[in-house]
């Protein structure tokens, strides 16, 4: 098992009370995706044993985090997170993660706290105006809004990026990543 996991780690911790808390949150999603990684050792030796016994060539298993900064204030950081893993040169597997913090307090922020008054509505009919000009999937506004979750997003310097994980709209795929443009969200954002 070849494992990377590359999570964030704020330079600023011991200096600044909000890194602090932010530093804590990633050391926390460290630790949870090492224990799963021992779960998946034993999974890995179980099936090297196999090959070599079957005489079948054996891939090592990966699993690897990296992250980005997609945006930085005085207020705010906004993180994409990108795992992978695999078990066969054919099973490659990724998902994307995002995290959003007050700079002030090191809280996790939310869409409700970007957003005001009734967003979900109007920000979901901004999503599928994005997906619709997509060829892959004749998407529609109640599979979009039946397969929100309103952790996946993040921001960039100009634009509130709404995302799908990679099989959400069946098997096979893509990530759906909408970049809605700053502009067009006015009277939603929040200061």
């Amino acid at each position: 098992l070849r494992l990377r996991y590359v999570f964030p780690a704020p330079a600023e911790t011991g200096v600044v009370a909000a890194w602090d808390s932010i530093g804590a949150y990633y050391e926390s999603e460290a630790r949870a995706y090492l224990e799963n990684a021992q779960e998946n050792v034993l999974m890995a030796q179980d099936d090297y044993y196999i090959a070599q016994a079957s005489g079948f060539p054996f891939t090592p298993y990966t699993e690897g985090f990296t992250y980005q900064v997609t945006r930085q204030t005085e207020a705010l950081v906004s993180i994409r997170r990108t795992y992978s893993s695999s078990t066969s040169d054919s099973d490659v597997s990724g998902f994307q993660f995002a995290e959003t913090f007050d700079l002030g307090t090191g809280a996790r922020l939310g869409l409700g706290d970007l957003l005001s008054g009734d967003w979900q509505g109007p920000l979901l009919e901004q999503v599928f105006a994005h997906a619709a000009l997509l060829s892959w999937h004749p998407f529609t506004l109640e599979e979009l809004t039946a397969e929100f979750d309103p952790d996946y997003f993040y921001l960039t310097d100009d634009d509130l990026v709404i995302f799908y994980q990679p099989g959400t709209f069946g098997p096979g795929s893509p990530l759906l990543e909408c970049s809605l443009p700053y502009e067009d969200l006015e009277g939603l954002l929040k200061n």
